[in-house]
Protein backbone atom coordinates (compact mmCIF):
# COMPACT_ATOMS: atom_id res chain seq x y z
CA UNK A 1 0.00 0.00 0.00
CA UNK A 2 1.68 3.42 -1.28
CA UNK A 3 3.12 5.75 2.19
CA UNK A 4 3.50 2.91 4.28
CA UNK A 5 7.30 3.13 4.06
CA UNK A 6 9.66 6.17 3.52
CA UNK A 7 11.31 4.77 0.98
CA UNK A 8 15.63 4.63 0.87
CA UNK A 9 16.54 3.70 -2.56
CA UNK A 10 20.50 2.54 -3.48
CA UNK A 11 21.01 1.98 -7.36
CA UNK A 12 24.27 0.02 -7.26
CA UNK A 13 23.86 -0.09 -11.44
CA UNK A 14 24.89 3.59 -11.43
CA UNK A 15 28.36 2.80 -9.35
CA UNK A 16 31.61 3.05 -11.50
CA UNK A 17 33.75 -0.12 -11.08
CA UNK A 18 37.48 0.19 -11.38
CA UNK A 19 39.87 -2.45 -11.07
CA UNK A 20 41.98 -0.66 -8.29
CA UNK A 21 40.33 -1.55 -4.79
CA UNK A 22 40.64 1.94 -3.32
CA UNK A 23 39.18 3.55 -6.06
CA UNK A 24 36.17 1.54 -6.12
CA UNK A 25 35.61 1.62 -2.68
CA UNK A 26 35.73 5.22 -2.90
CA UNK A 27 33.23 5.53 -5.83
CA UNK A 28 30.98 2.77 -3.85
CA UNK A 29 30.87 5.07 -0.77
CA UNK A 30 30.20 8.41 -2.67
CA UNK A 31 27.20 7.12 -4.57
CA UNK A 32 25.67 5.47 -1.31
CA UNK A 33 26.44 8.80 0.26
CA UNK A 34 24.81 10.46 -2.62
CA UNK A 35 21.56 8.34 -2.41
CA UNK A 36 21.54 9.12 1.49
CA UNK A 37 21.56 12.69 0.95
CA UNK A 38 18.55 11.80 -1.74
CA UNK A 39 16.23 10.32 0.49
CA UNK A 40 17.11 13.46 3.04
CA UNK A 41 15.67 15.59 0.30
CA UNK A 42 12.83 13.43 -0.52
CA UNK A 43 11.67 13.88 2.82
CA UNK A 44 12.91 16.76 4.52
CA UNK A 45 9.75 18.30 5.28
CA UNK A 46 9.16 15.09 7.78
CA UNK A 47 13.45 14.64 8.78
CA UNK A 48 14.18 18.59 8.68
CA UNK A 49 16.27 20.69 6.40
CA UNK A 50 19.59 19.48 8.53
CA UNK A 51 19.14 15.79 7.53
CA UNK A 52 21.89 15.69 5.30
CA UNK A 53 24.60 16.45 7.83
CA UNK A 54 24.34 13.06 9.83
CA UNK A 55 25.44 11.34 6.66
CA UNK A 56 29.56 10.55 6.96
CA UNK A 57 30.70 10.19 3.75
CA UNK A 58 33.13 7.74 4.10
CA UNK A 59 31.26 5.91 6.90
CA UNK A 60 28.38 4.21 4.56
CA UNK A 61 27.25 1.73 7.44
CA UNK A 62 26.99 4.65 9.98
CA UNK A 63 25.03 6.94 7.68
CA UNK A 64 22.39 4.20 7.03
CA UNK A 65 22.04 3.61 10.54
CA UNK A 66 21.75 7.32 11.05
CA UNK A 67 18.88 8.18 8.67
CA UNK A 68 16.96 4.92 9.91
CA UNK A 69 17.27 6.14 13.08
CA UNK A 70 16.25 9.73 12.47
CA UNK A 71 13.38 8.48 10.53
CA UNK A 72 11.95 6.34 13.42
CA UNK A 73 12.47 9.06 15.82
CA UNK A 74 10.52 11.19 13.74
CA UNK A 75 7.84 8.73 13.11
CA UNK A 76 7.50 7.96 17.04
CA UNK A 77 7.18 11.60 17.66
CA UNK A 78 4.56 12.28 14.99
CA UNK A 79 2.79 8.71 16.96
CA UNK A 80 3.16 10.29 20.15
CA UNK A 81 1.37 14.12 18.88
CA UNK A 82 -1.09 12.24 16.93
CA UNK A 83 0.02 14.08 13.21
CA UNK A 84 -1.86 12.75 10.73
CA UNK A 85 0.35 12.89 7.50
CA UNK A 86 2.40 10.58 9.17
CA UNK A 87 -0.25 8.14 10.73
CA UNK A 88 0.05 4.82 7.88
CA UNK A 89 4.00 5.33 8.02
CA UNK A 90 5.42 2.65 9.48
CA UNK A 91 9.06 2.86 8.68
CA UNK A 92 11.69 2.85 6.17
CA UNK A 93 12.35 0.39 3.14
CA UNK A 94 15.61 0.11 1.42
CA UNK A 95 15.38 -1.25 -1.99
CA UNK A 96 18.77 -1.39 -4.27
CA UNK A 97 19.09 -2.17 -7.65
CA UNK A 98 21.97 -4.07 -8.97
Amino acid sequence: MPGQYFILKFDFSAADRSPDVTEADQLLKTMIADDLKQFCKNYAMYLGGDAPKIILPNAPAASISRCVRLASEVLEDARRRGDKALADVRGVRMTAFI
